[in-house]
């Protein structure tokens, strides 16, 4: 059965295997066989017939601060090919998932990308989320061959992303810690989806890199976060002699929540009470670097 549900995806224009990559890995887009052979997927849940594809070189990329190919996703479709006659799709959900790849036990593992999103006008916002997604739940995930994408997205949208922004601008390299999947085999999905007007979503530098111990772990080691989940206040207790900076806490959707400088405390407590229970993320900086965490309030 795995076998034909994996032969259905790939039908479907999703190839997907048990091919796996290790860290470091990268990926510029310049070699469209290099996708294919290395198992992305690239899904258009809206069923309107596009999703994320390669894009050449051109000089409204370059502007945006884009080298060589990439790949990229629109909202919309122009129906006469010239510009002139194009139909915004109001429900339009692309995405595209990373290979499967294997984050070590232990390490300390990042993420960065590179992306942009435009719009046809200044008011327009290319809506996008970022999630980490299991690759054994997913597999577990996908039931029969007739209903492949549809389990996937029902899959999709049980899982918390990492990350949820609007973007109408030049082009950002985004950064992750993902040191917390370590022993797991994980696919990067990013999502283009709920845009406000005609707008582009682009990708380009796709990084995946790890170490048995790089400065994040480091100072990951250095701090202590409890209780976690949490009900009411949070601890955050230093044990080693580096300089704290400051406390950043966000929630599921990018929002900045509670933003804290602090003078080299040796212990930091911040009330919890007022949030609603839910995944957060909590970023401690110090003059040796940052790490960031998740953490639970009930």
């Amino acid at each position: 059965m795995k076998r034909q549900l994996l032969c259905a995806l790939s039908l479907l224009g999703v190839a997907y295997s048990q091919a796996q990559q290790t860290l470091p890995y990268t990926q510029d887009f310049e070699n469209t066989q290099q996708l294919t052979d290395q198992d992305w997927l690239f899904m258009d849940f809206d069923g309107e017939g596009g999703t994320f594809t390669p894009i050449p070189s051109q000089t409204i990329l370059t502007q945006l601060g884009f080298t060589g190919k990439i790949i990229g996703s629109a909202n919309f479709i122009d129906l006469d090919g010239d510009g002139q006659n194009q139909q915004l799709l109001e429900n339009s959900d692309n995405a595209v998932a990373s290979s499967a790849i294997t984050i070590p036990a232990g390490a300390s593992a990042a993420f960065s990308i590179r992306i942009a999103g435009i719009g046809q006008t200044s008011d327009a916002s290319s809506h996008y989320s970022i999630y980490m997604l299991n690759e054994e739940e997913l597999e577990a995930a996908i039931t029969s061959e007739a209903t492949v994408l549809e389990d996937f997205l029902t899959f999709l949208n049980t899982q918390t992303p990492i990350s949820v922004q609007d973007t109408n601008g030049p082009s950002d390299i985004l950064n992750y810690d993902i040191s917390q999947y370590g022993g797991q085999v994980i696919r990067i999905l990013i999502r283009h989806h709920q845009s406000e007007g005609f707008t582009y979503l682009f990708l380009d530098d796709f990084k995946v890199t790890g170490s048995t111990l790089g400065i994040g772990q480091e100072v990951a080691t250095q701090f202590t976060i409890y209780p976690n989940p949490a009900v009411d206040l949070i601890t955050i207790a230093k044990a080693d002699n580096s300089v704290t900076e400051s406390v950043t806490v966000t929630d599921v959707n990018g929002r900045v929540i509670l933003e804290k400088k602090v003078n080299n405390q040796q212990e930091i407590q911040i009330r919890a009470a007022d949030w609603q229970s839910g995944v957060y993320w909590l970023k401690v900086t110090t003059d040796q670097g940052s790490t960031t965490k998740k953490i639970i309030k009930k």
